[in-house]
Order: structure tokens, then sequence, then C-alpha cells
């Protein structure tokens, strides 16, 4: 079994209204993004610090300080956005002013630092058995890149 990571919360109804965290087993966690998120806004009641979150994003995320940095991007413009609690290289973007819960994934977003043609036909792969669109969040100069690939046949 993978391990989880994040914070558990107890009130749970204050973090679902805004669209973080997920039940598991009656337990409330924050992922590490959303949690360092909700800590930089003053709205996380937990003892841990950033610091500490930060060294749990990098135990499953390779770009965490990137990721962290598109997540934020998307979260002030009132997307949700949402990482898993298993590793994995994608965040999850829901339409604006969706509800978590109320409608699906529209987009997998992986933050790379290059883009490889073997990677891509995998993440594509992926995306398309999900059925979500693939965007990549590529960080030059401050300023997030998007890209988005899709698959055609003709």
């Amino acid at each position: 079994m993978e391990t989880i990571y994040g914070v558990r919360v107890k009130d749970k109804d204050k973090y679902k209204d805004l669209g973080a965290g997920i039940e598991i087993n009656g337990e409330y966690i924050l992922p590490p993004l959303e949690a360092i998120y909700l800590k930089r806004k003053g709205l996380l009641d937990s003892d841990i610090d950033e610091k500490e979150l930060f060294e749990m994003a990098s135990k499953k995320r390779k770009y965490y300080k990137e990721e962290y940095r598109i997540f934020e991007f998307f979260r002030k413009k009132h997307y949700i956005v949402r990482e898993g609690l298993l590793p994995s290289d994608f965040l999850r973007i829901y339409k604006k002013g969706i509800r978590f819960g109320e409608d699906r994934t529209l987009y997998l977003l992986k933050v790379v630092k290059d883009l490889n043609l073997e990677e891509m036909r995998k993440d594509m792969e992926k995306a398309i058995n999900l059925r979500k669109e693939l965007v990549y969040a590529i960080i030059e100069n401050e300023k997030p890149t998007f890209i988005k690939v899709y698959y055609s046949s003709f």
C-alpha cells in the first residue's frame, strides 16, 4: 500500500467549502500543496510549519516548488486545483466556478522542465484513458507557460 502524504484536520466542512482536502476512512486530509496554500492564507488550523509542509511535498513530487507556484496561480484565478494523496506527476484542474465533487476533472496538468517525446506519449495515453485534456506547465522567468497537448488521427 502507498503511503498517504498530507495533513490531518478536524474541521472538514471548513476545508470542503474551500475546495480543499479529501476524506479517507473518516479522516479529512489536506495534501501538502493545498496545506501550504491554506497556511500562507492563514486558513490552516495546524501547528505544522511551512518548511515541514514543503518537506512533505518533496517526498512525493519531483518539482514541488514549481508545482506550488502553478497551484497558487490557478487558485488565485478561482479554479479548483487538486493533487492526489498518492504520488503522482499530475495536478487535476476543474472548471472555474465548479465546487469539488460537483463536476469531473477537466485537465491533467504536469509541470515539466522540458518536453520529452516518449514521456509525452505516456502522459497522453494516461490522459486518453482518463478522458481528460493534457496540459504541460513550464515555468520560465517566474511566469508559467501552458502547452495543451491532444491526440489526433487523420
